[in-house]
This record gives C-alpha cells, structure tokens and sequence, in this order.
C-alpha cells in the first residue's frame, strides 16, 4: 500500500487519514493558522503545489501556491496572518570531467530527477520527469537524451549496468513496480520480474552478470 497522511487527535487517540496524495520523498507538513488544515505538498504533473488539506478529512484540498517541481520541500510553516514560509529546493546535476592531474576540465549540467548510472564513456542513464511520469533516459555527453524505452511505461532507478549490453532498473508507476531488464542499444525489455518492487531503493548487478543485488 502506498504511504498516506493522516491526522492523530490527542485526546481520543483516533487517527484519520488525510484525503490528499503523499508525494514520495517528501515529508514537509504544516499546519494552517486556524488549526483546521494541514499544509501539504500535491504533485500535479510537473508542478508541485501547496495546498491546505482539511483535518475533517472532508473537502477537498485547497491550493496556496505552486511553483516548478523542485528536489524536494524540507519544512512547511504559516504565520498568525496566514503567510506561508516553505524550505524549497532545487538542485543541478552536473558531470564534471578531469583531466590526470585532477583538475576539472569541463561540466555538463543535465537535467536529472536524482542520481544517474554511468554506462560508458561520456554516457549516462539519467531519471527524468516528463508531463508528471518518470522516464529513464541516456544521456550522452554533446548529443543529449533520449529515452531509454520502447515501452511507454513508467521507469526509473534505482538501475544498475549489466554486462554490457544491458540495465536493470525499476519499471511501472507508483505502487505498482517491479525489477526489469532492458538492453542498451534498443532499449527492448527482455525480462521483468513480477514481484512488488515499490519498496526496492537500490540494485546492483555482479561483474559477471549472473545476478542482481538489490534492497
């Protein structure tokens, strides 16, 4: 089941849930002068907003602001007159190349939703968002990006090289993931592993390739 906000009462020791999304990896929450919402984060495409859920668990959330999906929003608070102050986050990814002495030679900035996987030289694998859904993309340093996929599912890391010819990386949307393995120069899925993977935060593949790590 995917994550869910709720709201505990103190005195009756009763919880609700929230009826607002849970954006992964962000665990901001606010709470709104009145004490009758709370301030959370909605993920709408490429958009990020915040919004004021009622603690009724009744209604619908109410938009406060919205602003371009960023890393991730660390703290969310309001003042007495309603102000809202918000710890937003935005940050680049970059390849820095060096030369043998150590010293950087040159830097590329990529757009990338996290981390990215070096498959070779001067080529990486890189987690996208694209109209709301992530897409797993190779990136080659002076050509760009294109996406990883034939397939028009979601896909995203954690990922890990194989051999080389082929990725192992997490494919589906949101609650329903799972472990596939696609190759390098066509982007075909050549095997997917029907297990729930919503869970799975790092894989890593043997030199040999003859098996996956993954937690």
């Amino acid at each position: 089941a995917l994550p869910r906000w709720y709201v505990l009462d103190l005195q009756s020791l009763r919880s609700q849930p929230l009826n607002t999304q849970f954006v992964q990896n962000v665990s901001a929450v606010g709470v709104s002068p009145d004490s009758r919402s709370a301030l959370l984060i909605n993920s709408v495409g490429d958009v990020w907003e915040i919004a004021a859920v009622p603690i009724s668990g009744n209604g619908v959330p109410r938009p406060l602001i919205s602003f371009p999906m960023p890393w991730s929003v660390f703290g969310i608070d309001a003042a007495r007159d309603g102000t809202i102050y918000f710890d937003y986050m935005v940050r680049p990814t970059s390849i820095l190349r060096f030369d043998p002495a150590a010293k950087a030679v040159s830097e590329t900035v990529v757009t990338a939703f996290e981390y990215m996987v070096p498959l070779g030289t001067d080529s990486f694998l890189i987690d996208r968002l694209e109209s709301g859904k992530r897409r797993l993309n190779v990136f080659r340093v002076g050509l760009g990006s294109q996406n990883l996929l034939e397939s028009s599912e979601e896909s995203s890391l954690p990922a890990a090289k194989i051999g080389t010819g082929s990725v192992a990386f997490l494919l589906g949307s949101e609650g329903a993931k799972n472990i596939a393995i696609a190759t390098l120069p066509d982007g075909r899925i050549i095997k997917r592993f029907r297990f729930d993977a919503s869970s799975v935060y790092s894989i890593g593949a043997a030199p040999d390739g003859r098996r996956l790590y993954f937690s």
